[in-house]
């Protein structure tokens, strides 16, 4: 019987599993910004070493592409990226995993971040600089190089830079996309406008209300950072929609375990594509389990411990 195999019995709408993320980012988001925002200098001093910025990037300060994530800059920012993240992180943590989820997530952001750079790589800059003997000043420049050059020829410390990039809204918009393309269908009430859409409906028009506002001059919001990581999203998605193409060094192994045992079978796990795990759940699907041969009831057992970890 069917309903006897653990891949049937499986409950997408159960409670999370055990080491779920969710709960995590949640809080840690909420102790950077609860920091950030009533800690006086000490905050200002932290928003700015987490904040996203081409200054820094050319500085080589990489990690910024992960922690401009987990700042934000007022109360509406952060309570919406973290209802989002919870009403459908929680359901594409039980389809992905936790590990995989949280790859989800961060990749998004980073795409996100490569993407702003990408457009406002030459942007002007304006920044607060302090000088060896104490002296405060603002500098600005037509570049972020212009202002690296400035800064290191006249041995000025940056102490904040105007602009940049901060909040997990790429995440988010990630981790949207990748629900659409997993559950397309899904019924999204929405609060305002008081519609309900599927669940690629919205997300679709989400991504054309962005595209139409990065034309907007003057906007504070970082559009492209929204696009951005809608794309991460779906690239993520679609590698694990195709994991044979997800490296050559994959590709390269999957052909010698095939070739030094034909039969698919290799120290006790099963080498398969895609297209023969198809094949063999429509055989379930109109002949029963029992029509399986011994082969591949041992391919199926391995994709199923696969989803399982």
């Amino acid at each position: 019987m069917l309903s006897d195999r653990d891949y049937m019995r499986t409950n997408r709408w159960a409670p999370q599993e055990r080491g779920s993320v969710i709960l995590p980012l949640i809080v840690l988001n909420i102790v950077v910004f609860l920091f950030c925002t009533y800690s006086g200098e000490g905050g200002d001093h932290l928003l700015n070493s987490l904040l996203l910025h081409p200054y820094y990037i050319r500085r080589f300060q990489l990690w910024r592409l992960v922690t401009y994530q987990f700042a934000h800059g007022g109360f509406t920012h952060i309570l919406f990226n973290m209802w989002g993240l919870y009403l459908f992180g929680r359901l594409m943590e039980r389809t992905l995993g936790s590990g995989r989820f949280l790859v989800l997530y961060l990749v998004s952001g980073i795409i996100g971040a490569l993407t702003w750079l990408l457009f406002n790589w030459n942007d002007p800059v304006m920044a607060l600089a302090v000088a060896a003997d104490g002296t405060r000043m603002q500098v600005g420049m037509t570049t972020p190089s212009k202002l690296v050059s400035y800064v290191a020829e006249h041995g000025l410390t940056i102490e904040q830079i105007s602009g940049g990039v901060i909040g997990a809204s790429g995440s988010l918009f990630g981790v949207m996309t990748a629900t659409a393309m997993a559950f397309p269908d899904l019924l999204v009430s929405l609060v305002f406008p008081p519609v309900t859409l599927r669940m690629r409906t919205m997300v679709l028009v989400y991504m054309l209300v962005e595209l139409f506002a990065c034309f907007t001059p003057g906007s504070s919001i970082a559009h492209l950072a929204h696009l951005g990581g809608a794309l991460g999203g779906f690239l993520f998605m679609n590698r694990l929609r195709n994991p044979r193409s997800l490296s050559l060094w994959a590709r390269l192994r999957y052909w010698w375990y095939r070739l030094r045992h034909p039969v698919g079978q290799f120290q006790g796990r099963v080498f398969y594509d895609n297209d023969e795990l198809r094949r063999i759940l429509s055989k379930v699907a109109h002949q029963g389990y029992a029509s399986l041969t011994p082969q591949e009831k041992q391919i199926l057992e391995e994709a199923t411990d696969r989803l399982k970890r």
